[in-house]
């Protein structure tokens, strides 16, 4: 951190992040913990509070495919990843969300998502 010419305080370089989680609450109903991915950054250039953000968080849980299928191939519980990705502005990210479903075939990946 350094002071410029005129007198504010700037920050620049990289944070890469190894580790971390983030507390998802909705009205003290819901409470999920996601894991945030390792590689994830914060980058400034200048102003502390304008730093750009780019990472992935994963809440990991089990669900039932058979209510989105009606077959009965699908009726035990498989592993959902549900991602959230959060890129741009720190204070203002863009926010996107995907469901990953790791130990499926991709051809039930595409379903899902349809």
């Amino acid at each position: 951190m350094t002071i410029n010419s005129l007198g504010t305080f700037e920050l620049v370089g990289d944070y890469t992040i190894e580790k971390g989680d983030y507390l998802f609450t909705l009205k003290n109903v819901i409470n999920k913990k996601f894991n945030i991915e390792p590689g994830g950054t914060l980058r400034w250039s200048g102003d502390p509070f304008n730093a750009q953000i780019d990472l992935t968080a994963t809440y990991r849980t089990k669900a039932s495919l058979y209510q989105l299928f009606r077959d009965s191939t699908f009726q035990g519980k498989t592993i959902v990843d549900c991602q959230v990705f959060l890129t741009g502005p720190l204070l203002t990210p863009i926010i996107k969300y995907d469901l990953y479903l790791p130990n499926v075939d991709e051809s039930v990946r595409e379903r899902v998502k349809k």
